[in-house]
């Protein structure tokens, strides 16, 4: 679907097609915050800043890129909901103080907006007031006369098509554009009366598609239209993704379609029919076929497929073969396809996969149980368990685990042992109890290659961390003073400002190598460049 981090870092995304690794046992989905949104239908970004919105009014934002999120009307739980009835259906964020949303009306408000109501409403403080558009509600005895639908018009989907304008679909070919950040609409001809389900755009290129297999085309940010070639089924959703050159992929129901732009005479080409693809202990749980509810690809060999069963699925080879995604554990109790869902895909310029959804572990008794996800696609993983936010300092849902490619997880010894590995905790995902007292316990994470020096608290030894992990004696002062570190240079007479303490409990996790007797024994620098990441020690 719509790609929306940092205004369509598609448009920015390298013509090179890196390879995107899938599975692991440390693969997957985990849970990076659970802001209690009711009912969390969509979210998009612009770079670090993001909104999300769901039933009943609820506006969520980040300043964090999704580390933490807080309701936009009042920078509190409390001020999460704007001041109308609206069940949002999606967004568009034009930059970190304005955007828009489109939803129904969940009750009656006057005589002109009722329930079921469609409804533009926008922001221009950064989600803190709201206002509706000039059209109000589009309603058939309102706006829409000439609508054959008897009752209302529902926009199922937005994009953003430039820095002030956006398209938005809807039901019965219905296709309105704004060129002022959503404050008014304008009707335009969509050349279909064929409901329109979901919409993307690239540097003017918009395409719309909906059911029996409509697909139509504008060049110039949305307003005018042309008709592709129909598929023979329900078209539910549409990514255009530019790598080298613009091509867009569709999904129906259980097949995958692809068609490149650049070539006139492009026809579509299935790509994949998934059903005996996805996972068959859900369909025959539910007695229902499964069906793809959103698409998005990173290039042109990596994409991802969310369904109507919550599961994802992830391609490495254009979209010919799907694996089925991980997803972290949240409750032992329930079936995993039960607890977590994600409606909202979205891939990064950097390769980074988020979703937003849903998870039954994380509610405050009203629905409210929103969560924004993010895919792990390492060998290894950081995990820890969810705290309610009043545990103490060395309360057990504090520690943080790295998780191996064979699932078993090793805690870190203390702070400098974490940070001399990662910069901050923002890859750190949330599993449930009962998931992490049933991963094996294994040895302490080592410390980085040559990031540090290590001294057991009761013992005088000083030791050097060489680049398979073994700790190695300083022979003496002099010897420390003369090694290279990791800036290339001495370490000179500051030598000791790169010791760390640790617990003499740690002393047998270590492997133990030879002593250092001289310069010529051990580089810093070169310890530390033969390690780029932790996974690389498993």
């Amino acid at each position: 679907m719509k790609n929306t981090f940092s205004v369509k870092l598609l448009a920015v995304l390298t013509v090179f097609s890196f390879l995107l690794p899938i599975s692991s046992f440390a693969s997957g989905w985990g849970a990076i915050e659970h802001p209690p949104v009711s009912d969390w239908r969509a979210g998009e970004f612009d770079v670090n800043v993001g909104y999300a919105v769901g039933r009943g009014g609820s506006v969520f934002k980040t300043v964090d890129r999704g580390l933490s999120w807080y309701g936009a009307t009042g920078y509190a739980t409390l001020g999460s909901y704007i001041n109308k009835p609206i069940d949002f259906t999606d967004l568009v964020v034009f930059d970190e103080n304005h955007l828009v949303a489109t939803g129904v009306y969940s009750n009656d408000i006057s005589y002109t907006y009722q329930e079921g109501d469609s409804v533009f409403v926008y922001s221009a403080d950064g989600g803190l007031t709201w206002q509706s558009s000039s059209y109000g509600a589009y309603h058939s005895s309102v706006v829409v006369a000439e609508s054959a639908f008897d009752g209302f018009i529902e926009f199922y989907a937005m994009v953003k098509t430039g820095d002030k304008s956006a398209v938005a679909v809807g039901q019965e070919g219905f296709v309105v554009v704004t060129n002022d950040r959503g404050q008014t609409w304008t009707k335009v001809d969509s050349s279909t009366n064929n409901d329109l389900v979901d919409v993307d755009a690239y540097d003017g290129l918009v395409i719309a598609v909906g059911d029996e297999g409509t697909a139509i085309m504008s060049k110039d940010g949305g307003m005018t239209w042309s008709k592709l070639d129909s598929l023979s089924e329900d078209i539910l959703t549409i990514d255009i993704v530019d790598d080298s050159f613009i091509f867009y992929v569709v999904a129906t129901e259980d097949k995958i379609y692809r068609r490149t732009l650049s070539d006139f005479f492009s026809q579509w080409v299935e790509v994949a029919d998934l059903q005996d693809q996805f996972a068959i202990d859900v369909y025959q749980y539910w007695e229902e076929e499964i069906t793809i509810v959103d698409i998005d690809f990173y290039n042109y060999y990596n994409g991802v497929i969310s369904t109507n069963f919550s599961e994802s699925y992830l391609t490495d080879d254009g979209g010919k073969n799907w694996e089925l995604a991980n997803f972290y554990a949240l409750d032992a109790s329930k079936p995993w396809y039960a607890d977590d869902k994600i409606y909202d895909l979205h891939y990064d310029g950097s390769g980074d996969l988020y979703g937003f959804g849903l998870s039954d572990l994380y509610t405050d008794g009203r629905n409210n149980n929103g969560a924004f996800y993010k895919y792990n696609f390492a060998d290894g993983a950081l995990i820890k368990m969810h705290c309610a936010g009043d545990e103490a300092v060395d309360d057990p849902c504090k520690a943080v685990y790295y998780l191996d490619a064979e699932g078993m997880r090793h805690p870190f010894m203390n702070e400098s042992s974490f940070f001399g590995w990662y910069d901050d905790f923002s890859d750190v995902i949330e599993v449930d109890d009962d998931y992490m007292a049933e991963l094996e316990l294994g040895d302490a994470v080592p410390y980085r290659p040559g990031a540090q020096f290590i001294k057991f608290n009761t013992a005088n030894a000083i030791y050097a961390v060489s680049e398979t992990g073994a700790l190695r004696r300083i022979a003496n002062e002099a010897v420390a003073q003369a090694l290279e570190s990791p800036a290339g240079s001495q370490y000179g007479s500051d030598w000791t400002n790169n010791i760390v303490l640790v617990s003499d409990a740690f002393f047998g996790h270590f492997d133990y190598g030879f002593v250092i007797d001289s310069s010529a024994d051990y580089s810093a620098k070169d310890a530390y460049e033969a390690v780029s990441n932790l996974d690389e020690m498993y």
